[in-house]
């Protein structure tokens, strides 16, 4: 029993990491080169459409999920809150 909990643990994390990372290097990019809110806008809404349809489709999209993250976290560094 002890076995199963720890596959399991082990499996619901693993995709922490890589996604956390992604927001981190997107918040990065943001600070980094400030501004530019309507291209990193348009770019998670284009590939939020774009995962929505390979998803649909029942296609992988891991790659596409951790840019979508990654412009996420991009475009949160856009925010007027961050700089008070």
């Amino acid at each position: 029993m002890k076995d199963a909990a720890q596959a399991s643990f082990s499996v619901f994390y693993r995709p922490v990491i890589p996604v956390a990372t992604a927001v981190m290097a997107g918040i990065a990019w943001g600070v980094w080169l400030p501004g530019h809110v309507l291209p990193a806008l348009a770019g998670v809404l284009l590939l939020a459409a774009w995962l929505l349809a390979r998803v649909a489709r029942q296609r992988t999209s891991s790659a596409l999920a951790l840019l979508f993250c990654a412009l996420c976290g991009r475009s949160s560094r856009n925010h007027g809150w961050m700089e008070r």
